[in-house]
């Protein structure tokens, strides 16, 4: 990451660094689900900035991923590997360098990514994650359960913003229950 870049669309993202991060990430949450709150899936949701919380775990882990800040934007993470990224169209397009880049082809995860839709409030977006939580969750239960970085959690509803809120305001309206992962993330 060169931080004298002005633009989004000419900052190089360091491929290979993001999937042994995600992957150390991933391995954590496999190996140790009793840190990570006994979560099914994790939904590692970045808000708005915030200079007062420079701390914040999701900025954290924003800039140890990708080297920057990618603000209103959700990250889902499955117990099968999937990684989707839902965002504005310029941050999608940045992420997109992790699609089908050399020498990650040994990697257990897969992206995928979705565009934030005005014209119907993401409904279809929030449905294809919901899908995939559901797909989560183990057989004979009736909940699932979602990590998340809960002292974020009310901040980034009120926010409003289009994305976090909105996906968040979807799992408090479903069935499922929202856990804490700090532990989880503060053992990688």
């Amino acid at each position: 990451y060169n931080k004298k870049v002005g633009t989004m669309s000419e900052i190089k993202l360091d491929v290979k660094q993001f999937y042994q991060r995600m992957g150390k990430l991933y391995a954590a949450f496999q190996k140790n689900k009793g840190a990570w709150g006994q979560a099914n899936c994790l939904s590692l949701n970045r808000g708005p900035t915030n200079d007062d919380d420079v701390y914040a775990k999701s900025l954290v882990l924003h800039n140890y991923l990708f080297g920057i800040e990618l603000t209103d934007t959700v990250i889902l993470l499955t117990d099968t590997g999937k990684v989707y990224f839902l965002s504005t169209k310029k941050k999608i397009q940045f992420l997109e360098q992790l699609q089908g880049a050399p020498g990650v082809d040994d990697t257990k995860l897969s992206v995928k990514f979705l565009t934030r839709n005005k014209s119907d409030s993401n409904a279809a977006n929030f449905q294809t994650l919901w899908k995939e939580v559901e797909k989560c969750m183990p057989a004979g239960e009736k909940t699932v359960k979602i990590g998340a970085f809960q002292k974020e959690w009310e901040a980034n509803e009120k926010a409003g913003t289009a994305n976090v809120s909105g996906w968040q305001k979807k799992i408090d309206d479903s069935d499922s229950e929202v856990v804490d992962i700090n532990v989880g993330f503060g053992l990688l």
